[in-house]
């Protein structure tokens, strides 16, 4: 009976500390409570607001074996080259009723090769005009159109970490604080919120990241993490079948941070999208990177005391327009020379939010993973025409920075079976590399008396001793 006892007093203690699987403690429950209070529903004094908005779009390639550190997680050097800058200075107007309007009064490019404005491939404004609702709309929270007649669209909606049906969603822990800032005289205490979207959770867009939040009102300042994507929704099966051939993996992130204006509203202050493209053919990742400041903003407020909607899970309408073509080419008021803003950014910012699988840290992890698309397939002269399979383990915390790949084909015109063993270690900015040719066979084939008959030799490292190399890369 004591033992019985015992164990429903344990029972009890752990409900009391963990109430249920969404949140990890009762007192963060109650701050995502007042978080969703806080934010669900816009103000009911806040009308709307102009502001000008600054935004670079720039197309990104980030390379193995360059010259700027190691890139966490996959065990190579990195660097990283903006192919195409653009920049444009927009005249946004945001209004509580479900407008939001952007008039392109400015724009500007810089290109290593012609090449066709991004514009053309996003066709959707691309800045969320607040943080307030149920939903929230992102331009990467579902697959970018790419032949739409106008620019004039709805967008897919992201379900909000703090909307009133979270709890189908997200889980939650956290809910420290992790510093203090101050605004105008007063000093806020930020608390950190992390969300993770449930993996039995309804179909649909969601966030996974942190939120910090202000302890005392609970309005959002700053939200950072990714957007998990639904990119093979509507795809053909010629897409679908690339896409898992080239083990194609995309993933968007998102780094919003507010200001309060007024005192009371917060409203958008800096926000950054980056869209990333990775494949098992090859370490480099493609990134389309989009960052955009805001300033001069005016507020306006309601004079009445009627009550903020009740409904903010509808999409809103978001319409860009542009000036004449004259009238943008003349404009000069610029706050950030072309280019700053991607200078100070890298494609690893994200990597402590990343997808599980794609983060510097975690359990061991074995991938299909090619250092160039030459490991797949290639041709030259003397061996012919090369296929073959590569594929990385990565010790992640078991070891951190070490790595074993591996790589297997065949030469069709010298009939040779060929492989290699890479280690490699990265410790800071520095990739020590290990690159041993583990296996050569070669095959020669003859005909005698009707009947195949072969003859195989294969050779290891001993046998070839010039093929072990060791390298470091700064």
């Amino acid at each position: 009976m004591k033992v019985v006892c015992a164990l429903l007093l344990v029972a009890r203690v752990a409900a009391a500390q963990h109430p249920d699987s969404n949140y990890s403690s009762d007192a963060l429950r109650a701050l995502v409570a007042h978080a969703s209070e806080s934010n669900r529903q816009i103000p009911a004094k806040l009308a709307g607001y102009k502001a000008l908005v600054e935004s670079e779009v720039s197309l990104l390639l980030n390379r193995p074996d360059g010259t700027n550190g190691a890139v966490a997680g996959t065990a190579a050097a990195s660097s990283e080259s903006a192919e195409q800058i653009e920049q444009f200075e927009i005249r946004a107007a945001w209004d509580r009723n479900g407008m939001y309007d952007q008039e392109v009064i400015g724009y500007r490019i810089r290109q290593l090769v012609p090449m066709v404005s991004v514009l053309s491939m996003l066709q959707r404004p691309w800045t969320a005009p607040t943080l307030y609702g149920n939903r929230l709309s992102f331009i990467f929270s579902g697959p970018p159109g790419l032949g739409a007649a106008d620019s004039s669209r709805v967008r897919l909606l992201a379900v909000h970490p703090f909307a009133l049906d979270r709890d189908a969603f997200y889980r939650f822990t956290g809910g420290d604080t992790v510093t203090q800032m101050r605004v105008g005289d007063r000093v806020l205490n930020v608390v950190r919120v992390h969300v993770e979207p449930i993996e039995s959770a309804p179909r649909a867009v969601v966030f996974s990241g942190d939120v910090l939040l202000d302890h005392a009102t609970a309005e959002i300042i700053r939200m950072r993490g990714n957007i998990r994507l639904e990119s093979s929704a509507g795809e053909h099966a010629p897409a679908l079948l690339l896409r898992k051939v080239a083990q194609l993996r995309d993933v968007a992130y998102i780094d919003f941070e507010n200001g309060e204006r007024e005192g009371r509203f917060w409203l958008p202050l800096r926000q950054r999208l980056e869209y990333q493209v990775t494949t098992g053919l090859t370490e480099a990742r493609v990134a389309i990177r989009i960052q955009s400041s805001w300033r001069d903003v005016e507020v306006r407020q309601r004079t009445g005391t009627d009550a903020a909607e009740a409904d903010t899970a509808r999409a809103l309408h978001y319409t860009m327009r542009f000036a004449p073509k004259d009238s943008i080419a003349d404009w000069n008021n610029w706050r950030f020379d072309l280019g700053t803003m991607t200078a100070e950014t890298s494609m690893r910012d994200f990597d402590d939010v990343a997808p599980i699988e794609m983060r510097p840290g975690g359990a061991p992890h074995w991938r299909w993973q090619a250092r160039s698309f030459s490991d797949f397939v290639r041709y030259d002269r003397v061996e012919g025409l090369y296929t073959g399979l590569a594929g990385l383990y990565d010790f992640r915390d078991a070891m951190p920075g070490v790595s074993i790949r591996g790589m297997l084909g065949y030469a069709w015109f010298e009939q040779a079976l060929k492989g290699g063993v890479e280690a490699t270690v990265v410790r800071g900015r520095h990739a020590a590399r290990r690159r041993t040719k583990a296996l050569r066979c070669a095959l020669a084939g003859r005909r005698h008396s009707g009947h195949d008959r072969y003859n195989s030799s294969c050779a290891g490292p001993a046998s070839a001793p010039h093929l072990p190399r060791h390298h470091a890369i700064r």
